[in-house]
């Protein structure tokens, strides 16, 4: 009876085949006419390592091409593609060259941690000086870069310029960076600039905007004198961000005190040739306040205010009806109730034919 020959296991390469024929079947026999060199491939990559054999039949787990530089690792042979893992893939003596995997990296001038997009390089590990997140808008300034101003509520991760460290972005930045809300941003230009932010409280008076709403709080001082009218009382100065007398404001510098915040001509010390901190009205601006003032104003001495040549002390004036010295009597002039003389002085004497007066007017 004819069997079939057994399956072979075996790939044989440069052998002859003898097939002979007994009375029990087939008797196979192998010659090896030309040895080929086999390599033992441990990782399964196709290529062997340093153990070799040679033979005409390849065993299971031998290959015919070597070279392979490190048989545990299959991504490791001399087709292999170099990768950035520290291991010479393609068995040429060396290491991470010319990878597929490289890196970008972004140049970091200002070592803010934040690169420049437009100057890159590639590699397998950062060159010194670059970093992995290129999206620095102004490398030239560490205190500029994405996330420097994380209060910004509406992006805190833009790329914002901070340069007083209060977490808020400058409003006027350079070209190119992210506008914030920051209005004084500046130390070397704004002294409290740190304190100067969106979230600031508004200090009344000391104009400055410090809360960065575009206005700024001041005193009143409705006449424009210089004088508050009290400690308390606030005006939103919405004309600049500057309290000004001509605009009825007051700094916080202006004293308080005005007893009437209605006129420009009363406030303590107006009439400082009667007091130089009493609130008076002195409306002719000799330096003495009106007698006849009342209420919260304190009467001073200037018996008519409304003229700057009447005050105490003041010349008369001969004949002007006017009490220029403050001291009861029109004028200084002498009346014919007093003297009995039809015309005042010498000449009414001279006048009447009565020579030169004897001890002075009659009575």
């Amino acid at each position: 009876m004819r069997t079939s020959l057994f399956p072979l296991l075996l790939t044989m390469i440069g052998c002859d085949l003898v097939v002979e024929t007994d009375t029990s079947g087939f008797d196979v026999s192998f010659s090896c006419d030309a040895p080929i060199t086999l390599y033992f491939d441990a990782d399964n990559d196709g290529y062997g390592g340093s153990t070799s054999t040679s033979d005409c039949i390849i065993p299971v787990g031998y290959v015919t091409i070597g070279g392979d530089c490190d048989d545990r690792e299959p991504n490791s042979h001399p087709d292999a593609d170099e990768l950035c893992d520290d291991e010479d893939n393609d068995c040429d003596g060396t290491i991470d060259e010319d990878v597929i995997d490289a890196v970008t990296w972004y140049l970091d001038s200002d070592g803010d941690g934040y690169g420049d997009p437009d100057t890159t390089t590639t590699a397998c590990d950062a060159p010194s000086g670059y970093v992995i997140d290129g999206t620095d808008c102004d490398d030239g300034s560490s205190v500029t870069h994405p996330g420097a101003a994380p209060r910004e509520s509406l992006n805190p991760q833009g790329c914002y310029l901070d340069l007083d460290g209060d977490d808020y972005g400058d409003s006027s930045p350079p070209w190119g960076v992210s506008p914030g809300s920051d209005c004084a941003d500046d130390p070397t230009a704004e002294v409290l600039a740190a304190s100067i932010n969106p979230s600031a409280n508004e200090v009344v008076g000391d104009n400055l905007d410090n809360d960065c709403d575009g206005r700024e709080l001041c005193f009143v001082d409705a006449d424009g004198d210089g004088y508050r009218a009290d400690a308390v009382s606030t005006v939103v100065s919405l004309i600049d961000l500057e309290c000004s007398a001509e605009d009825g404001e007051a700094t916080r510098s202006a004293p308080d005190g005005d007893c009437d915040d209605a006129s420009a001509v009363t406030y303590p010390g107006a009439a400082f040739n009667d007091s130089a901190t009493d609130c008076m009205r002195d409306a002719d601006g000799d330096g003495y306040g009106d007698e006849a003032a009342a209420g919260a104003i304190i009467a001073g001495t200037d018996c008519l205010d409304t003229l700057s040549d009447s005050y105490p002390g003041a010349p008369e004036v001969f004949g002007d009806n006017i009490d220029n010295n403050c001291n009861g009597r029109n004028g200084g002039e002498i009346s014919l109730r007093e003297s009995r003389a039809s015309i005042i002085g010498e000449a009414a004497y001279d006048y009447a034919g009565m020579g030169e007066p004897r001890g002075g007017c009659r009575r």
